[in-house]
C-alpha cells in the first residue's frame, strides 16, 4: 500500500535544482507540502532556494502574495546536501537531465534510501516511463508526473503510469497532481481578487 500523498504533513523530495526542479519544489511548498531539494552540484540546491525566496519577494512587492504566506512557503523548502536525506519523503520527483542511463541510476539509488511504500515520480518529457522504471528493483512504484515549464506559472501537471504499475503506486500520484493544480488555482483566484 502506498503512502497517503494527500496527507497535510506530506514530505516531497525533488532531485535536480535546475529550472524545472526548482519550480516543482516551489509549487509543492506553495501547496502546503514540505519540499526537500537536492542537486548533485554542491551548492545548487541552496542557490535554488535563494532564487525562490527572491522570486517570492517580488510577488510580495507586487501585492500578489502576503509576507506571511511567503514565509510559510520558504519555511517548507529545505535544501539538502545528500541523497540519504530523502529517506522520509512520501514521494520523490526526479527532474534531472533527460538521459535514460542517468535517470535509471538515480532511481536505483533512490530505491535504496526511501521507504518501500514511497512513490518515485519522473518529470521526464521525452523518455519512456517504462524504460526509466525498468532499471528499478520494483519498477511498478514509478510514475510519470510531468510539470509544465515554468511550474510556478503553469497550472497543468500530467501523470501517467508505466506499462506494469504496482497496484498501489499510481493511485496516489493523480491526487497529488490535482493538489498542486488546485493550490495554483486558489492562488490565482486570490491574486485576481487582490488586483483592482
Amino acid at each position: 500500500m502506498a503512502q497517503d500523498l494527500q496527507r497535510p504533513d506530506l514530505m516531497v523530495a525533488v532531485i535536480g535544482a535546475g529550472t524545472m526542479g526548482r519550480g516543482i519544489a516551489q509549487v509543492c511548498a506553495q501547496a502546503g507540502m514540505t519540499a526537500l531539494l537536492f542537486d548533485a552540484r554542491e551548492g545548487a540546491a541552496r542557490e535554488a532556494v535563494a532564487a525562490i525566496d527572491k522570486a517570492l519577494d517580488a510577488q510580495v512587492a507586487k501585492g500578489r502574495l502576503t509576507a506571511d504566506v511567503k514565509l510559510g512557503v520558504i519555511g517548507r523548502l529545505r535544501a539538502i546536501g545528500s541523497l540519504d536525506e530523502v529517506a522520509p519523503a512520501g514521494i520523490v520527483i526526479e527532474a534531472i537531465v533527460e538521459d535514460l542511463a542517468a535517470k535509471r541510476e538515480l532511481l536505483r539509488e533512490l530505491e535504496q534510501r526511501i521507504a518501500p511504500d514511497a512513490v518515485i515520480a519522473t518529470n521526464t518529457s521525452s523518455l519512456s516511463v517504462t524504460e526509466i522504471a525498468a532499471g528499478c528493483g520494483n519498477p511498478g512504484r514509478v510514475a510519470g508526473l510531468h510539470f509544465f515549464n515554468p511550474p510556478p506559472l503553469m497550472r497543468l501537471a500530467r501523470w501517467w503510469r508505466p506499462t506494469r504499475p504496482a497496484s498501489w503506486s499510481i493511485t496516489p500520484a493523480a491526487p497529488m497532481g490535482r493538489r498542486r493544480c488546485a493550490s495554483s488555482r486558489k492562488a490565482s483566484r486570490a491574486r485576481a481578487r487582490s488586483i483592482p
